[in-house]
């Protein structure tokens, strides 16, 4: 209620402001692709008066100045040939603008504009450069490639979890449409979730979050899905050594727009229908089967001159059966996961600078273990069978209700209300073959309210000089018989330019988090549990400074940032060093964690690119810290964060000679991660020494690749393309973890003959990827330039 009270506050502030206002003139609108009919998102609307950029959603407000035959209006956005009009010869109300395609650029580079990107803090993604980088299998990966940005990495090698800033993977948000998206993994992190065809736009808050965004402690990934083509139809099939995939964009009615995408691992399948075994499920034979999907539908249309409304459903899952047969004993292990979300989203124009928007959703991250040994030896023995289970699940169903007013072209304001309903469950078990009786051993059920309001405003001072973004999110959280009353997050970014062409950048954010994910260590796999704030593990909490420097020449030729950091985190938690895995408790998880922890993490980023019609080459380097204390641990004293690596880098570069052929190389650096390592070993007993104060060895691979373009003789309007990658070109055993295992040494006394033994603990590294080729062959139609993309 209180929530609402502050809402109607704001609004009767600023009603008269509203009737004041209504004598002015507003020119609004659409700006959109001519060929395919897609929202241009962050475009820009300018005159000799001033300028706007559009929203996410390509919708401009542009307020109308009497005008003089001189005048002019230009549309413009990046790859597009800008569009000038008198304003004489445009009415003042709805005027959608169709901008053309320039041939020889990438048709969907989005870059950051000003307003929207100061800085290194916060980012809009350019996926056609990311679209050209080698990666992994050779699968157009853009959430992974956003590690190649300074102050972003991830855990472990191959996966796409990504850490921002020193903080852990579950204190980054993923928003897909509106719509949370908890684990963006596939196989562990071999692929990221989200089909490469269907994301339209990728925004990177590293740092000046908007208060409308709330809920992590270190940043936000905005993911913004296409909704599908409204001239004509396009698509995209791709083969590759690793995945199939494809997607359609297609006119649905009059005004309405569908798009369809999904990609399926084959090789497993493959592998496993051409297998001849004696496979049985938990008594003989192997077996091992991996299978990989995702599918994205979205549907939009124009609802009048005024509103939009789209809807988007996403699902993508992973089954992984393994069995092993050693001699008369089997293990059988059944993973399996999945993601799926509805969002819903409603825009209109109330006039005046006035816009209303709605997003309903519905998000649930589901994870399924089943494990168990079977001694087929002993048939009648009441111990035959020893096994594990676990389910883990989290539900969201949230909504976001924001108004928006510009009040002219240097300022506006965003006032909205948010609230989810958050549904936890989690049980992990073990079996015995007592008359299939169970043990249970670990079962959560937890739920909880978490609300805000938030208020937001942006303007320019001095004339255009001066960029500022600010404003108060206030939050709060009812569950789990505790009530976290409501709590301020205020924030803020400036931008000061110094010139035309660079920048000063420097803000403040503070935020909340109301769910902890207590991580176990080295696992590839989501058996990680969820839970919500109590009492003994209250809601996490971050405080975050910057500044910077950065700049982008007129021709866009040069681009670089220079922007330190310093983060405070409060309220964190951890496993204890027994659990190390979610099926191992045997008691309740508030009783098997460390609270009440603190984090610090600082930073310096750089980054400087190149960019011409045939090179284009960037250099990121990260210099950087990340540290934790706890009480219990450690006897208080801060000790280095598993993912602390104080040197990030790479450098990639590409070569396009004609529109023929591109070759790109990617070389990239980091410090190993911090790992605790035994001093001692003695029967029934470890010595360590102190927490994370080892590391392991560095970690580097140079990916390299090369692609071949052509266009169908008797198909223009299809291209094609060919691609060649190498991962880890000169074959770098990258450790992945450290392994501490007896070996047994023998001795022959050369007297007596007799044969002595002494067992030693040594350590292993272990390795998961070496040199790994990849060919992929991609068409699309409909649209020509689309490969380039």
């Amino acid at each position: 209620m209180r929530s609402i009270r502050l809402f109607c506050l704001v609004v009767g502030f600023l009603f008269p402001l509203l009737v004041l206002s209504s004598q002015n003139s507003f020119l609004t609108g659409f700006i959109r692709s001519q060929d395919t009919g897609e929202a241009l998102p962050y475009a820009l609307v300018s005159s000799s008066a001033g300028g706007v950029y559009a929203d996410e959603l390509g919708y401009y407000q542009f307020r109308y100045q009497p005008a003089t035959e001189t005048d002019s209006l230009e549309f413009q956005y990046v790859g597009y040939q800008t569009l000038k009009r008198s304003p004489l010869a445009v009415q003042t109300g709805t005027f959608d603008v169709y901008l053309q395609a320039m041939l020889n650029l990438p048709v969907l580079e989005v870059r950051a504009p000003a307003l929207l990107a100061p800085g290194g803090s916060v980012l809009a993604i350019d996926l056609a450069q990311m679209k050209r980088q080698p990666v992994l299998g050779g699968e157009v990966d853009y959430l992974k490639s956003l590690t190649m940005l300074p102050g972003i990495t991830t855990g472990v090698e191959g996966t796409a979890n990504l850490q921002i800033r020193g903080g852990s993977a579950d204190q980054t948000q993923i928003i897909v449409d509106g719509s949370p998206l908890y684990y963006a993994n596939h196989l562990g992190g071999f692929l990221s979730a989200l089909p490469p065809y269907s994301i339209k736009s990728l925004t990177v808050y590293k740092g000046g979050v908007p208060p409308a965004f709330g809920g992590r402690l270190s940043g936000v990934v905005d993911v913004l899905l296409q909704e599908g083509n409204q001239e004509q139809a396009t698509g995209e099939v791709s083969i590759g050594t690793a995945t199939l995939r494809g997607g359609i964009g297609q006119k649905l009615g009059k005004k309405g727009r569908l798009h369809l995408a999904g990609r399926y691992a084959y090789p497993a399948a493959i592998i496993d229908a051409g297998s001849i075994s004696n496979y049985k499920r938990g008594v003989e034979g192997n077996k091992f089967n991996f299978t990989i999907y995702d599918f994205v539908a979205k549907y939009g249309v124009d609802v009048g001159e005024k509103s939009h409304f789209t809807a988007t459903a996403f699902t993508s899952g992973d089954n992984g059966i393994l069995q092993e047969a050693y001699g008369d004993e089997i293990i059988f292990e059944n993973y399996r996961w999945n993601n799926r979300f509805l969002a819903l989203h409603y825009f209109r124009s109330l006039g005046n600078g006035w816009t209303v928007s709605l997003n309903p959703y519905y998000s649930r991250f589901r994870y399924n273990f089943q494990g168990f040994t079977n001694d087929t030896s002993k048939p009648d023995s009441i111990v035959q069978v020893v096994g594990n289970a676990v389910v883990s699940q989290v539900e969201d169903v949230g909504i976001r209700a924001t108004v928006e007013w510009q009040v002219s072209n240097r300022n506006s304001w965003q006032l909205g209300l948010f609230s989810v309903y958050h549904k936890f469950f989690s049980q992990a078990e073990a079996t015995q073959r007592y008359s299939d009786q169970l043990l249970p051993r670990l079962r959560t059920l937890a739920s909880g309210w978490e609300q805000a309001a938030f208020l937001t405003y942006e303007a320019t001072f001095l004339q255009n000089r001066m960029v500022f973004n600010g404003g108060v999110r206030g939050s709060r959280f009812t569950g789990n018989a505790v009530d976290h009353n409501w709590q301020w997050e205020p924030r803020f970014r400036l931008q000061y330019r110094l010139s035309s062409v660079s920048s000063i950048n420097l803000g403040y954010d503070k935020q909340l988090q109301y769910l902890h994910q207590l991580q176990t260590q080295g696992s590839l796999l989501p058996n990680d549990l969820w839970v919500l704030a109590t009492a003994t593990a209250p809601a996490a909490s971050a405080q975050q400074v910057y500044l910077g420097w950065s700049g982008r020449t007129k021709s866009d030729h040069w681009e670089w940032y220079l922007e330190g950091y310093y983060k405070q985190m409060n309220n964190l938690v951890r496993l204890g060093f027994a659990e190390a895995n979610v099926f191992d408790f045997e008691q309740d998880w508030a009783a098997a964690i460390y609270a009440n922890g603190q984090g610090e993490a600082r930073g310096i980023e750089v980054y400087l690119a190149r960019n011409t019609e045939v090179w284009q080459w960037a250099l990121s380097y990260t210099l950087a810290k990340s540290e934790r204390a706890f009480s219990e641990i450690n006897q208080g004293e801060w000790f280095p964060f598993v993912y602390d690596r104080r040197h990030v880098g790479n450098f990639n570069i590409t070569y396009q000679p004609n529109k023929k052929w591109e070759m790109t190389a990617l070389w990239l650096y980091q410090t190993g991660n911090a790992i605790t390592l035994p001093t001692a070993r003695a029967p029934g007993f470890t010595v360590f020494d102190k927490i994370n104060g080892g590391r392991l060895p560095a970690y580097h691979r140079l990916d390299l690749a090369v692609t071949r373009y052509w266009t169908a003789r008797r198909h223009q309007s299809r291209e094609e393309s060919l691609r060649l990658s190498i991962y880890n070109t000169y074959n770098r055993a990258n450790p992945h973890e450290i392994l501490i295992r007896p070996v047994t040494n023998s001795q022959v006394d050369p007297v007596t003959g007799a044969v002595s033994e002494t067992v030693e603990w040594r350590a292993f590294q272990l390795s998961l990827f070496p040199i790994i080729p990849a060919l992929s062959y991609q068409v699309n139609f409909g649209k020509p330039g689309l490969s380039s993309q």
